[in-house]
């Protein structure tokens, strides 16, 4: 028993044991020291001070903050000024010393690393290096979703607005740091919540980012590109599979930048999905995959009547999943949808990423019921032709 009781205490003060840099410590002492002199009237001792402070960095964290409410005005403004660089500065030299472990030999307390793994796969040099060049973007956030979800969707729709603000020029999206993007879609993706508004929400949600440029270079980047695109899936996966802007801005992304990953997904939307705007938007994705499977199941589409805008069309042919169905493979073929009897009924502009810049796409249907049935024949035919 009294070895029992031993090793309980033992174990209490370990786990109460001060980190280094906490308030009591020897660190803690030689940061305040430092802090101290950022208010020194000579330039050269505060800039001693600085760059001390700078490499002792995370361990002169507690200092700092407390610096940060001194009465003393120019060290309380100095050591609120280096917080933020202290704080990025240790999140890199975890993020690389993450990186620099190749063999995976150590042990890395990196909040959501675990479920990045579960995300992205198995570990990679891809998966890690995304995943190490998120923390340099989201470190604090990221260590905020692994404790209270509440305020981490409060900060990441704060971030997600700050960076959406700044990656919009001229009517566009300027690259934004494509690392930054993923993982705000990653934090989203774990707390499967609406995040909190910041500003005007429609216009600040993360789903806008997936307009931005580097999101589609990200996918087809080599080392990263992988783990990318299967971050963009789960992310799409993780929303209701109703919600409209989700299926919009994925079948979006997809239709501009085509990726095998993403078509399991657009066929829910395209034969799930309440909206009749979403299924046409999946569909037109759809048609522009490279994959053979998937072709072959948006030719098996060709045999779905189910009606789609009632309001379109000829009352007699109606319009139909296969009329879109038939127009989305013509379309990725870049033939031309009159040569198999199809109309033009409707054009759409539809905005992404919250500028002028937009995706157009062309809703086609039949005049006759006859010219639908002459339409899919010639399509099936040239098509077994190949084959």
């Amino acid at each position: 028993m009294r070895i029992f009781l031993w090793t309980m205490l033992l174990s209490t003060v370990c786990l109460a044991a001060p980190q280094p840099g906490d308030e009591g410590t020897p660190e803690f002492q030689a940061a305040s020291a430092l802090v101290k002199d950022l208010g020194d009237a000579r330039f050269a001792t505060r800039e001693t001070a600085a760059k001390k402070l700078l490499e002792m960095g995370a361990t002169a964290l507690p200092a700092l903050r407390a610096g940060a409410r001194s009465s003393d005005e120019e060290v309380r403004n100095r050591a609120a000024a280096m917080l933020p660089q202290i704080v990025t500065l240790a999140w890199n030299r975890r993020a690389d010393a993450f990186l620099a472990d190749v063999d995976q030999k150590q042990k890395h307390d990196l909040p959501l690393l675990a479920d990045w793994e579960k995300v992205a796969g198995k570990p990679d040099a891809g998966t890690r290096k995304l995943f190490a060049d998120m923390i340099r973007a989201h470190g604090p956030l990221f260590e905020l979703a692994a404790t209270d979800r509440k305020a981490a969707a409060v900060e990441m729709a704060n971030r997600s607005a700050i960076l959406l603000d700044a990656a919009r020029a001229k009517g566009k999206q300027v690259d934004a740091p494509a690392a930054s993007v993923a993982g705000l879609l990653f934090v989203q993706t774990l707390l499967r919540d609406q995040p909190a508004p910041a500003g005007d929400p429609s216009r600040h949600e993360p789903l806008h980012l997936l307009a931005n440029p580097a999101v589609a270079a990200a996918l087809d980047a080599k080392d990263v590109g992988p783990a990318y695109r299967r971050l963009i899936v789960q992310w799409a996966e993780s929303r209701p599979l109703d919600e409209t802007m989700t299926g919009l801005f994925f079948a979006i992304l997809s239709h501009r930048h085509p990726f095998p990953e993403a078509d399991a997904r657009l066929f829910e939307l395209a034969t799930k999905h309440k909206s009749v705007q979403i299924k046409w938007v999946a569909l037109e994705a759809l048609g522009r995959s490279k994959v053979r499977t998937t072709i072959d199941k948006l030719t098996e589409l060709l045999n779905d009547k189910s009606a789609m805008y009632e309001d379109l069309g000829e009352q007699e042919a109606g319009h139909q999943v296969r009329d879109c169905a038939l127009a989305a493979l013509i379309a990725g073929q870049g033939k031309n949808p009159a040569d198999y009897r199809l109309q033009t009924y409707m054009t759409a502009n539809f905005w992404a990423g919250g500028t002028a810049d937009t995706v157009t796409l062309h809703l086609c249907g039949f005049k006759t019921a006859g010219d639908r049935e002459i339409g899919i024949k010639k399509w099936l035919a040239e098509s077994a032709a190949k084959q």
